[in-house]
């Protein structure tokens, strides 16, 4: 049987931080990255349900310059719900990781590709090594690093 942790699953029931934790974990994770600065809570850092980012590409890695959001909803039943989502500045496409009950053809996650050239989204299962918020969050930003001036690359990064 597969483990919900390598199936790209992210479980609900397992022992999960407080949303506000495990918002200020993600934050302070950001501030602690080159090239990742201007990082803030939304609606405040006493509530915060989305983390903003601004990203410096040539700082980060192969990366344009962009913004990031993080979303992340604990939930005490199958898994948790998330999204990642990089936007660069020059505003042609953006990609994200999400985890919700849209596109469950896919799989528990996904990743997502918009692009202004293209009339549809392009979709594909999203699977993590490890299920974990941090790790999640440590692949997306690895895929981003490695990948982020080719977007189709960054679609493949997590399939």
């Amino acid at each position: 049987m597969e483990d919900d942790r390598t199936s790209g699953s992210i479980p609900g029931n397992a022992m999960h931080l407080h949303r506000y934790e495990l918002h200020k974990r993600f934050a302070d994770r950001l501030r602690r990255t080159p090239g990742i600065d201007e990082v803030r809570a939304e609606p405040s850092a006493l509530r915060p349900t989305t983390i903003l980012a601004r990203v410096d590409g040539a700082e980060f890695g192969s990366c344009p310059n962009g913004d990031l959001e993080i979303e992340w909803r604990p939930r005490d039943d199958e898994y948790d719900q998330f999204r990642i989502q990089f936007t660069p500045a020059h505003g042609r496409w953006s990609c994200g990781w999400h985890q919700d009950r849209t596109h469950e053809e896919l799989g528990p996650a996904h990743v997502q590709l918009d692009h202004r050239e293209r009339s549809s989204p392009h979709r594909g299962a999203a699977r993590f090594e490890d299920g974990v918020p941090m790790a999640v969050l440590e692949a997306c930003l690895e895929a981003l690093r490695e990948h982020g001036t080719d977007p189709e690359r960054l679609l493949e990064s997590t399939e």
